[in-house]
């Protein structure tokens, strides 16, 4: 520990509260306790600056550009890339600047965008950056971002080993893994007590107790493959079966309505969009099982909470997802795409009950043995102090 509580800049431009801002959000108290105060910089709009006010931490509004993208006509283009080139280069001088007004002792650069603009930035003021690797790096442009700025940044923590082995091998060991973790006392499995409550909120959607809640905890983006579930369910034919949707686009508006007129395909009330929800437990708790079907991941943060909340989990093969869920020990695995493997995954569980239930178990044990938050906020607190301690020579 420091002899004085460490000061980080952290930044971030993500549109909702998605994995990677629950991330931050869950952390903060966390790393307060362990001497680390962190104050979030970005723009004021956005969702988490509102959340983190709201949690008790400063928030600073910092004007960085929230649409980005090299793509005209969803073509790569000279004139984008150009483009971003320049808002990356205001972006680092803005990011200079405020380290300089607040004397931070380092900065923690947590969205892909923000990675290069905060390497650059804290190179040119003499202050340590940690990088923050959510999801795997996107092929070309992407991973050339990712390997320039984890070259230039101080260290950098991936949430899987699968996202670190996705850069260069010169530049994959300057990075270390601390897995995702979760608040294994938030999210647990039900008590006695509430059963009558969970039962109401089943009752909510119109699924009773003899019907089986599937749940997908997921934005409704095209990477999501919202579609796939839809089909799975389509595939199954089973009216008892309940597919709750909870969560919203990040800005896919046009995928949201397709994937909508899909659904209404299915019979009625098969298929009911939750929207975003503040508190997941108890959804997670009402359910039967959860599954996903995400192709471009890190490491799900809601498939570790459901897993806390001792439910099995049916998931794509992708990303640090088998490091998060054990193939048929904790839910079942098939490949990215694969939409009869998760039919049949889906279908093994559903009809299942003890199955369920001894997955579900072994799935709270999991959790409990790997993926506890307390140990995720020890080791960043770790790499934090001993990031300065190398950089500044001493954290007074």
């Amino acid at each position: 520990m420091t002899a004085r509580t460490l000061r980080v800049l952290v930044l971030d431009q993500g549109r909702g509260l998605w994995g990677a801002q629950r991330y931050l959000l869950r952390l903060a108290p966390l790393l307060r306790e362990r001497g680390v105060e962190l104050t979030l910089a970005g723009p004021r709009s956005l969702a988490l600056h509102d959340a983190w006010q709201g949690a008790g931490f400063e928030a600073i509004d910092l004007d960085l550009p929230i649409e980005r993208s090299i793509r005209e006509s969803d073509r790569p283009s000279v004139r984008g890339t150009v483009r971003e080139a320049g808002n990356s280069l205001r972006g680092a001088r803005m990011i200079a600047a405020r380290l300089r007004r607040g004397d931070y002792d380092a900065l923690w650069a947590n969205g892909h965008w923000t990675h290069v603009e905060g390497s650059v930035a804290g190179w040119a003021r003499g202050k340590p950056v940690v990088l923050h690797l959510h999801e795997e790096a996107v092929p070309g442009l992407g991973r050339f971002l990712r390997t320039v700025a984890v070259r230039i940044a101080t260290q950098t923590v991936a949430v899987s080993e699968v996202v670190a082995a996705g850069l260069p091998p010169g530049v994959s060991s300057r990075v270390i893994v601390i897995p995702n973790g979760v608040d294994t006392q938030v999210m647990s499995p039900t008590e006695s007590i509430q059963r009558a409550q969970l039962r109401d909120l089943r009752a909510g959607f119109g699924i009773g107790d003899s019907e089986v809640l599937v749940l997908a905890a997921t934005r409704l983006d095209p990477v999501k493959r919202i579609e796939d579930l839809l089909d799975a369910v389509r595939n199954l034919d089973d009216r008892r079966i309940k597919l709750v949707i909870a969560g919203a686009t990040s800005g896919y508006p046009e995928y949201e309505r397709d994937v909508r007129a899909l659904a209404s395909e299915l019979p009625s009330r098969q298929v009911i969009f939750a929207g975003n929800r503040e508190s997941m437990a108890d959804l997670f708790r009402a359910s039967d099982v959860v599954i996903h079907a995400g192709i471009v991941e890190g490491m799900p943060l809601g498939l570790l909470e459901a897993q806390s909340c001792a439910k099995p989990v049916v998931a794509y093969r992708v990303a640090g997802v088998p490091e998060a869920v054990l193939d048929g020990t904790t839910g079942l695995l098939v490949d990215a795409c694969d939409v009869p493997g998760l039919t049949k995954a889906l279908r093994t569980l559903t009809t299942d009950a003890s199955l369920r239930a001894e997955m579900g178990a072994a799935a709270r044990a999991h959790v409990l043995a790997r993926h506890r938050i307390e140990v995720q906020a020890d080791r960043n607190a770790e790499v934090l102090t001993d990031m300065c301690l190398g950089s500044c020579g001493t954290a007074k």
